[in-house]
This record gives structure tokens, C-alpha cells and sequence, in this order.
């Protein structure tokens, strides 16, 4: 495999004609021929983002998609795995129109205007809501789920707030189905990863534990006081646990097993800056629960 300051050269890769959902940085899917690969097209700080936190969810066994540095016809970025194998995937964005669709017939049929409180994004995408949405979709399409989606959901809410991520949009959330089995996909796009500033309680996380009372903006602290107040004792139990894993994680081993897998080594400002942001976001979140 030919690399060049990390870079793992992919320009013997073929184009594929897959559709790419909605993305500034998703540029094209690539073929070597065994495997199915979507490009990114990154500065070298979010490539390295993009990998690091990959990683250190991976660290918490929580399944995440794995990313590699790559070079594509003189651009640069990071590569990833088809997690789904070319078989049918959807994003939550997917389920939830398909939910406002089934509200709006309602509506007009039976001039049931109640219902029109329910189609807003923060009523439908929390992890209390989206469980049963979810369900009655699969079921719609005659599929079956195989996991525990709630806890699966809980996780992805956990997460982002542990590791400071401001973009788990219902668009970075999918399932993809296999021989009419859903799965819940791995973690994906860690470029907003890090971003959450707690202690100026700006950006809020887009992921809510339940639905945000009409006409509030739930900023990242409040997020976290609500799940801590409504959240069940295993809710908890789950959150503080991963929790106590982060803190553990040596990050210094995950940049030594990048520097291996791309036989470069990191740029130290890189190294600083990803490190200071996770143990600043860590500390902030075991303040608050304390409090």
C-alpha cells in the first residue's frame, strides 16, 4: 500500500455511481474492486478528527465506522468502509418524514388540527420518541429489527455528549437492513466532534433525550440536567459508565496507533488540540452531574 505523508494513495480506485446523501464533504463512492469506499474530501485537522474519534468510540465498544487517511486524485481526506455492503440503508431523516406524511393524511382526512403540534423536529427526534417511530416504520416495510434500538439510540445520545458533538442530526443517524433484518449503523461523521463548549453553554447538542417544551432552546448544560432529572436509574447507570471508560482511555495510545496504521507521524497541534478538547468537554460534564 503506497502512502505519501500518511496518505494512502487511492487514485487506482473506480468511481461508483451511489447516490451520496447531503454532505459539504462527501464526494464520491470508490471501488478497489472487493470493497465498496466513501470519500471525503478533508483538511488534514479534520481528517485526523475524523480517525481519532473513530477510535475512541471504538475504545468504549461502541461500534463506529472505521476511517483511514487517503488521497484521491491530487485531494486529500479520509476513506471509510460501506458498512452496509451495498444492501438498503435509511437515515432516521427517513422515518421521520415518513411519520409527518402519515400525520399530515390524518390531519387532512379527519381535521384533526391537534395533531399539527407533532410535526416539529423536536417533538419526533429525542430518545424517548424515536424508539417507537422507528419501529413502526420497520414494521410498515415489513422488516424486523435485531437489536435493542432504544439502548442503541441511548448510546448515540450519550456520546455526543461526552465526546462534545454538535451535529447528530437525524441525517448521521442510519439503519441499513439485510435479508429484512435492521441494524442499528456504526457511528459516523466525527468532523463536528469536540465542538460543544460547556463552559460557555453555546451550540446545543441537536440530540435530546425527550421532547423540548414548545418555544425552548435547550442549551448543552440544560440538555444534560434534564436527562440527569427525567433519565431512568439504568439511563444513568449506562451515561456514568461511559463516563468512567473515557476518563480511563489513554488518548496518547490512540495517537500511537494512528501514527502505526499510517506510518506518519502527527502533526503535534493536531495532537494538543483534539487532546485538550476532550479532557476540557469531560471535565465540564462530570461538573455538572456533580452539581
Amino acid at each position: 500500500m503506497k502512502r505519501l505523508n500518511g496518505y494512502r494513495d487511492i487514485s487506482d480506485f473506480k468511481i461508483i455511481n451511489k447516490p451520496i446523501g447531503d454532505s459539504m464533504f462527501a464526494k464520491c463512492w470508490l471501488s478497489d474492486s472487493n470493497s465498496l469506499f466513501l470519500f471525503k474530501q478533508e483538511n488534514e485537522y479534520l481528517a485526523y478528527k475524523e480517525i481519532f474519534y473513530s477510535l475512541l468510540v471504538r475504545k468504549l465498544k461502541i461500534n463506529s465506522v472505521t476511517y483511514d487517511l487517503a488521497s484521491y486524485n491530487n485531494k486529500f481526506g479520509v476513506i471509510s468502509k460501506n458498512y452496509c455492503k451495498g444492501n438498503k440503508s435509511f437515515s432516521v431523516t427517513q422515518v421521520l418524514n415518513d411519520y409527518w406524511d402519515d400525520v399530515i393524511e390524518i390531519i387532512n382526512k379527519y381535521h384533526n388540527y391537534s395533531l399539527v403540534n407533532n410535526i416539529t423536529f423536536e417533538y419526533c427526534f429525542n430518545v424517548l420518541k424515536l424508539p417507537k417511530l422507528i419501529f413502526d416504520y420497520v414494521k410498515k416495510y415489513n422488516m424486523f429489527l435485531s437489536e435493542d434500538l432504544r439502548k442503541k439510540l441511548l448510546e448515540a445520545f450519550i456520546v455526543q455528549i461526552l465526546l462534545g458533538n454538535n451535529d447528530l442530526t437525524s441525517k448521521n443517524m442510519e439503519l441499513f437492513e439485510e435479508d429484512k433484518i435492521v441494524k442499528f449503523s456504526p457511528l459516523f461523521d466525527f468532523g463536528n466532534y469536540g465542538e460543544i463548549d460547556l463552559a460557555k453553554n453555546k451550540s446545543s447538542y441537536r440530540f435530546q433525550f425527550s421532547k423540548i417544551p414548545n418555544d425552548e432552546v435547550f442549551l448543552p448544560k440544560e440538555t444534560i440536567r434534564v436527562f440527569m432529572k427525567v433519565g431512568s436509574k439504568e439511563d444513568i447507570r449506562l451515561f456514568k459508565k461511559y463516563l468512567y471508560l473515557v476518563k480511563r482511555i489513554r488518548l496518547n495510545y490512540i495517537f500511537d496507533e494512528i501514527e502505526e496504521n499510517t506510518r506518519c507521524f502527527i502533526p503535534e497541534y493536531i495532537k494538543l488540540s483534539l487532546k485538550r478538547g476532550v479532557v476540557k468537554n469531560i471535565k465540564y460534564v462530570s461538573e455538572i452531574i456533580k452539581n
